[in-house]
């Protein structure tokens, strides 16, 4: 929406509802509360509703997006822009409802049709005024329609029941709000990523899967280089739509696992720091909460960037890494122990059954991806058939040697495949493997396995050994080693 848009939005000075509430904290947070991204998505969303993706940028002109997802994952936008911004006193915006899904539309048409209302109703203007008073804050909110008609359509709907219970979520927040002392050259966006923490973490830091979603929709994007560390750095390349190419430097300042990332962002050695770059993470329920802030030296610098459709790309990215970690949850590898002598691991790979197969039958593959990237394979003996021996011997950074043999018991070509395991320290404990391959959709890969071992306390034994961290990172590099064959 553009400011000739706005301008032709006309309200109706008496087709205006109005709700108010008196906050327990000074105007200045309450103030903040309504123009900062990271209060807006801890209050503005109905109970049992959240805030899925939120942007404001508290200028005349600026825009303020807020998409609530309701309980079954139904998002509805809201998408204004501002015309007044009076600190800490008064906010003006204009609200369009357009992108709100058709089953709303099949809920609000017929009250339209009920009270004969026509002409713009998607659109209507909010008034945020902030009065001091003993107490608190009188936060007055006026919403005014283009009819009269529409404003009553509106109500019926339930719009002062609804905007009542979010501004009580509110009241029950601003006191704990902190204002930011840099907004006026700071980008903040945030999205709430349908997976849990480890994976959008996972998403965030492999490059394998970086490549896979990072920037705006129609872009491609080319890694370089990748050391994730603090001074490493990440160079890569974004392909435009257009086929122009835009070259990034990433350089890595803070590193807190599955909670934080700071880093400066440039083009080049020569402009390695154009902004600088908080991202942080926080669980929410099943999801995570990704905020993406970027803090720019001037305010001219930031509105700057804003003119490049930074907030339209910035979402584009987030929700690309929503659509990627939703469905990398079962690309990462889940461990369950389903009886007291059994581990059972499965991980679905982006590759075609009998590529998968080969994979984890062939010598040449196996030994590229078997183990670990400080402990590798420099040992790998198969005979692929049922009576048939193999044996792997790792290597560790440190000459440590780790040796592996079993024999083959069954072997169903592309599907299914039953072998004994021993760590020969501890020949004693035998365990027998079923791996299994099924297809899924997309050309996709879903690999089963099942460890049976002989006894609880083998088994537990192996699961204190550290045998998950090992085994998802082996997967990780049997991952890699299938894209690369796919290149």
């Amino acid at each position: 929406m553009n400011m000739s848009e706005i301008q032709q939005f006309q309200p109706h000075p008496d087709a205006k509802l109005v709700i108010e509430r008196v906050i327990p904290a000074p105007r200045e947070l309450v103030f903040a509360a309504w123009t900062d991204a990271r209060h807006l998505v801890r209050w503005f969303a109905p109970k049992g509703f959240s805030v899925a993706e939120c942007v404001a940028d508290a200028r005349p002109g600026g825009r303020l997006r807020i998409v609530m997802r309701g309980p079954d994952g139904t998002e509805f936008p809201m998408v204004g822009t501002f015309t007044e911004v009076s600190a800490p006193a008064r906010l003006v915006f204009i609200d369009d409802v357009s992108e709100h899904p058709a089953q709303w539309f099949e809920w609000f048409n017929p009250l339209l049709e009920k009270h004969g209302a026509v002409g713009d109703t998607r659109r209507s203007e909010l008034a945020v005024d902030l009065t001091e008073v003993k107490g608190g804050t009188r936060l007055t909110l006026t919403t005014r329609y283009a009819s009269t008609a529409i404003r009553d359509a509106y109500s019926e709907l339930g719009h002062e029941q609804g905007m009542g219970a979010v501004l009580d979520r509110l009241v029950g927040l601003a006191a704990g709000i902190v204002p930011s002392a840099e907004a006026d050259r700071e980008l903040v966006l945030t999205r709430l990523v349908r997976a849990p923490r480890a994976v959008v973490w996972k998403s965030l830091t492999d490059p394998v899967h970086l490549d896979r979603w990072w920037g705006p929709p129609g872009f491609k994007n080319t890694t370089h280089a990748f050391d994730l560390r603090v001074g490493g750095q990440w160079r890569y390349t974004m392909h435009g739509p257009d086929g122009t190419d835009y070259p990034n430097l990433v350089t890595w300042t803070t590193i807190e696992p599955e909670a934080r990332l700071v880093y400066d962002h440039g083009d080049s050695v020569e402009r390695p720091r154009w902004f600088v770059t908080t991202l942080t993470l926080a669980t929410e329920g099943d999801a995570t909460r990704v905020t993406l802030r970027s803090l720019f030296d001037t305010p001219e610098a930031c509105a700057a960037t804003l003119e490049y459709h930074a907030i339209e790309g910035g979402f584009g990215t987030l929700r690309k890494l929503d659509a990627f970690a939703e469905r990398l949850i079962d690309r990462l590898l889940q461990v369950t122990l389903p009886t007291d002598t059994t581990i059972h691991f499965t991980r679905v790979f982006d590759a075609p059954r009998p590529l998968v197969w080969a994979a984890i039958t062939e010598p040449a593959h196996l030994a590229r991806w078997w183990g670990q990237d400080d402990a590798p394979l420099f040992v790998c003996e198969v005979d692929f058939r049922p009576g048939g021996a193999w044996r792997f011997v790792q290597r560790a950074t440190n000459g440590e040697t780790f040796a592996f043999h079993g024999v083959y018991r069954e072997v169903v070509p592309g599907e299914r495949m039953v072998h004994t395991f021993i760590f020969e320290p501890m020949p004693e404990h035998e365990v027998v493997v079923t791996t299994e391959l099924v297809d899924v959709e997309g050309g996709a890969t879903r690999l089963i396995a099942t460890m049976a071992h002989a006894s609880q306390a083998a088994r537990d034994g192996h699961v204190e050994s550290g045998m998950e961290a090992g085994a998802a990172e082996s997967y990780d590099r049997l991952a890699r080693l299938l894209a690369t064959l796919q290149a």
